[in-house]
């Protein structure tokens, strides 16, 4: 490897020197994108295909009508033997204050079995992790919503005991 400062010299040692030039080394992408190049150069031209073709000649294809509309949902209520299994867990956790996983609850509702070996649940009644991480949501919220109740039933109690005390102090005062 030389290097010249001027390219005359280059010149000048090219002729003068019997050397010859090593093409530099090229990186593998640099080796990828001139072989694709190559390759896109000499390979043959596929025919393109239009939508047209692919429908058939009559303007119907082979699909089923409405195919891509969603499908409806079966909705369906918990019998009372999933409510009880769900409610015992949701009572197991806010007495231990560790809350029951669904993907949990889901594994161990599909493995539950009796006493006689027989399975606690058929597998038509087996719940997703989503259904009952939802059920959980709902039993929560119905929760708080009746402690909720139940303290403003509270307040309010109270409120009406002060009224009525004040108002007997008042006519006690009144009369003295």
């Amino acid at each position: 490897m030389k290097s010249f400062s001027k390219y005359k010299d280059l010149e000048l040692h090219l002729h003068v020197n019997n050397c010859t030039l090593v093409q530099e080394k090229q990186c593998r992408i640099d080796l990828t994108k001139t072989l694709y190049v190559e390759k896109l150069k000499t390979s043959e031209t596929r025919p393109v295909v239009k939508f047209s073709d692919t429908v058939q000649s009559s303007g119907e294809t082979d699909l089923d009508q409405g195919w891509a509309l969603r499908k409806q949902r079966k909705t369906s209520r918990f019998n009372d033997k999933q409510k009880k299994f769900l409610d015992e867990k949701f009572k197991q956790g806010t007495v231990t204050g560790n809350k029951a996983d669904p993907t949990e609850v889901a594994n161990e509702m599909r493995h539950k079995k009796l006493e006689n070996g027989e399975r606690m649940f058929e597998i038509n009644e087996f719940l997703s992790s989503q259904q009952i991480n939802s059920y959980f949501s709902r039993t929560f919220r119905n929760l708080k919503s009746s402690s909720d109740q139940d303290q403003l039933a509270a307040a309010q109690f109270e409120q009406n005991l002060t009224n009525l005390n004040t108002s007997v102090m008042s006519k006690l005062s009144a009369t003295n």
